[in-house]
């Protein structure tokens, strides 16, 4: 897993009012139930938000936006996944 903010309060441009970078997933990586405002670009990733909600896949070229401090958790399948947020 690695992470780069490109700006907000840990980013190179700091802010405090949005935040934006890339995360990198290797395969069989497994993100916790975690709360932060993303859209999610993907090759194959699992999804949840919030506990009761089902699991949902994420392929390449769609997006989930997760609103803030919405719960989700995110699970990577067989291949790399890069996230970018906002």
């Amino acid at each position: 897993m690695i992470a780069a903010q490109l700006a907000g309060s840990h980013g190179r441009i700091p802010n405090d009012q949005i935040a934006c970078g890339l995360f990198l997933l290797s395969p069989g990586v497994r993100y916790p139930l975690t709360r932060m405002l993303q859209k999610k670009l993907s090759r194959t990733l699992r999804l949840q938000h919030r506990l009761e909600r089902a699991t949902f896949n994420l392929r390449p070229g769609q997006y989930s936006h997760t609103p803030p401090h919405r719960l989700h958790s995110l699970q990577v399948a067989e291949a790399p996944v890069l996230l970018a947020y906002v």
